[in-house]
């Protein structure tokens, strides 16, 4: 029982982790293009830090939304083709704090 918990945690640290990669990469994007755009004065330029920064957030998104469950194994953050920033799975009902939500 001892060893699920630790398998449970350890689940829940990195979809923690993943989700921070998420905001990271959005917060980055005002920064980035404003400092672009005063340094080059070029809007081709501030194109191509979007266009990176796009790819960024296209594959963040995609590792945060295939993270499984630790305990239940589906996908925590999905149900069918629906994306959730919800802090449980949509499943089982386990927070990101390792707690199963009360049933409704």
């Amino acid at each position: 029982m001892a060893s699920e918990e630790v398998d449970i945690q350890a689940g829940l640290s990195l979809i923690r982790r993943r989700r921070w990669y998420v905001w990271m990469v959005i917060l980055v994007y005002f920064p980035a293009t404003w400092l672009t755009l005063e340094l080059t004065q070029s809007y081709r330029s501030t194109g191509v830090v979007f266009g990176v920064w796009f790819v960024f957030l296209c594959a963040t998104i995609t590792l945060y939304g295939v993270i499984r469950c630790p305990q239940c194994g589906k996908y925590f953050h999905m149900r069918n083709s629906t994306l959730s920033f919800a802090r449980s799975c949509r499943h089982c009902g386990l927070t990101l704090k390792g707690e199963n939500a009360p049933a409704k």
